[in-house]
């Protein structure tokens, strides 16, 4: 059985912290992030095993802002977003062909790494039940150009 919903949701949680729509571009820090997705589906019996995804990723070298990012997924939507410190908190409701709900968390350390994670529940397209677990990890490289996510939308 193949089921495709974590290549999505690893998709996801990548941006959450990029985007890909294009405006003015600024300073930014070149990031390796490494996200770690493992999905149980509970009644199958047997749990898939966790898919691990690496990419080399642009983010802004300022605090990142998962509101602003999230605009261009149009079937997300970022809720109770707090920054304390250097921990940014939210909740994330998806809807469309994956629907999840879940909350997640993430740390920008003093050497410009990310640390975070996030847990939710949801339903594959067959609408069997999963809860999925994602970690994610971001190393700084270098220096990119970052194009902030457009404000239209």
């Amino acid at each position: 059985m193949t089921i495709r919903p974590t290549h999505a949701l690893s998709a996801l949680c990548l941006l959450v912290l990029i985007s890909p729509a294009a405006l003015a571009s600024e300073p930014g820090n070149m990031m390796k992030m490494t996200t770690i997705t493992k999905m149980e589906m509970p009644g199958m019996g047997v749990n898939m095993p966790p898919m691990t995804h690496t990419a080399d990723v642009c983010v802004s070298a300022k605090k990142p802002d998962i509101t602003q990012m999230m605009k261009s997924q149009k079937d997300c939507k970022v809720s109770n977003y707090q920054e304390v410190g250097d921990t940014v908190s939210y909740h994330i409701e998806c809807t469309g062909k994956m629907q999840m709900s879940g909350d997640g968390k993430f740390q920008l350390t003093s050497d410009s790494s990310i640390h975070g994670e996030m847990h939710a529940n949801g339903e594959a397209g067959t609408g069997q039940k999963m809860t999925i677990d994602v970690s994610y990890n971001g190393q700084k490289t270098g220096a990119c150009d970052y194009t902030p996510p457009s404000s239209a939308g």
